[in-house]
This record gives structure tokens, sequence and C-alpha cells, in this order.
């Protein structure tokens, strides 16, 4: 078994969700002459160390003896989510441009489930061909005093002198997410600099809780309260870009990501 690439990978900003967009088209590939049943396809961000997320599944699926499946690759990952996970996946990397790392994997059965039989693939989806200066990290309390990552009730990511590319001209100049958590809230801050004198760009995110709460344990919490949701069920979050505050509906798993995805980049990047 096999995979081949139909369509690259695209990704695009769809303003409306609040979403970055992923999609894809690859062929499982049989070579075998017997039928490989129960397949079960997956696409996750993976830099190969400490960063794995799942962002898309399907099946099962089967595939014909000497045959071939399409496997038609859509997912929709919340705009900040995707911005933690590219930072943290790009940290540190010596690679020229911004990527995201994917991993397609599919597994299935043979001969009656006698034998087990998996392929994979990885693909860094380019995402712009601008390197991402060095990254400061700053960790506050609620009071502004420099803390330990466990005691940081706001968190300032800032990246500066980056040069104008396609997803950096889509970023509003700033946008706040708020993100309420049983009672209180987290704030999501992005602000866009720029251009200077150079044509480059600053970007600052600040990811605070407004009641001093370490912000470690309002993700906890958040993942708590999502773990908690059923499948049909949504979270509300507000995104005020400067012209009107609008209100988007995320999904237990979206919820779940958000969480995990700052806490993966403070990981990568501190």
């Amino acid at each position: 078994m096999a995979l081949e690439e139909n369509t690259p990978f695209g990704i695009i900003m769809d303003e409306e969700s609040a979403t970055i967009v992923i999609d894809g088209s690859y062929d499982i590939v049989s070579t075998l002459p017997y039928d490989i049943t129960d397949i079960n396809a997956s696409i996750s961000i993976d830099d190969g160390k400490e960063i794995h997320f799942e962002v898309f599944s399907e099946g099962p699926l089967v595939v014909a003896k000497n045959g071939r499946s399409t496997l038609e690759v859509h997912s929709e990952i919340f705009v900040p989510s995707a911005m933690m996970m590219i930072l943290a996946a790009n940290a540190g990397s010596e690679e020229d441009g911004l990527y995201l790392p994917l991993t397609v994997e599919v597994g299935g059965s043979y001969l009656e489930r006698i034998i087990s039989v998996k392929a994979s693939l990885n693909v860094k989806a380019v995402i712009s061909d601008v390197s991402i200066p060095p990254i400061t990290i700053d960790l506050e309390d609620g009071s502004g005093n420099a803390v330990p990552l466990e005691e940081a009730a706001k968190i300032t990511a800032s990246v500066n002198d980056i040069p104008e590319g396609e997803y950096l001209s889509d970023l509003p100049e700033s946008a706040t997410i708020t993100v309420p958590i049983d009672g209180y809230e987290v704030n999501v801050i992005m602000t866009k600099t720029g251009p200077d004198a150079d044509g480059n760009y600053a970007l600052t995110i600040d990811i605070e809780t407004t009641d001093g709460t370490a912000l470690m344990e309002a993700l906890d919490k958040l993942k708590e309260i999502a773990g908690g949701m059923g499948e049909d069920d949504t979270f509300d979050i507000e995104i005020d870009t400067g012209t009107g505050t609008e209100t988007v509906q995320l999904d237990p798993e979206n919820v779940m990501l958000f969480a995990d995805s700052i806490g993966k980049m403070l990981e990568a990047l501190t």
C-alpha cells in the first residue's frame, strides 16, 4: 500500500469563519491481490519532535485489490490555533520560509485482519517564503511582574522585522479574541504594525486572563470543559477586529486544539 499525491495541500484564510482551511487530495494505492479493508486515514500537524495534532480523520475505507481510493482532505482550524502551531513548528528551524509540517497516515487490515498494513507521508505545506526572525517571549503575572511559565497570567510573543508576505497582508492590524472560561475570560490580542522604512512589519500576540488567573490553569479548565461537551455542542468565541464584534462557534475538537496549541507554542519557545 502506498500514498500518491493528487492535489498538493493548499492553505487559505477564511476571514468570515476565522479559520485556516487546508485542502488536498491523495490516492491510497494497493498492488496487493486482495482488498485492503478497515482503512483509517488521518492528517496531523507533526514536526517529528513535540508537535503532533490530528486535524483530519476519515474511515473506514476500502481499497480494492490492485486498485486505488481517493482521499479528499478538508480541515478547518481556528486561526489563533493555527498561528500558535506554526510558530511552535518553525521555532528553531534552520529552513527558510514559513511552513506547516503535515503527516498523512493510512492504516488498514489485510487477509481478514490477519495482517495490518500502514503507509505514511510527510509533507511541508508552504505558507510563505518569508523567514521568521527570532521570537521573544515575555511572561508576567497579573501585576506585571516577571514569573515562570506556570505562574504567568500574561504571555507576550513578539516578532520584529518580518518582510511583507501574502498571509501577513491578510491579517488585520489588530484583533482581540475573547474566550469565556467558566466565569472568567482569556483574551488573545494580535497586533500588526508597519511597514517601517525598510518595508518590514512587527507582529505581537498577547495571551492573558482577565482576572490574573494563571494562564496554564485557565487552559486546563478550558480543556476540561471541551472534554465534557457533546459532538454537536459548540463553544462561542468573540472576535473584535475594530470594525465590530463577531461570534464564532467552535466544536469541542477545535476548543481542545486551541488550548493545546498555546501550551505547545510556549513549550517550544520558552
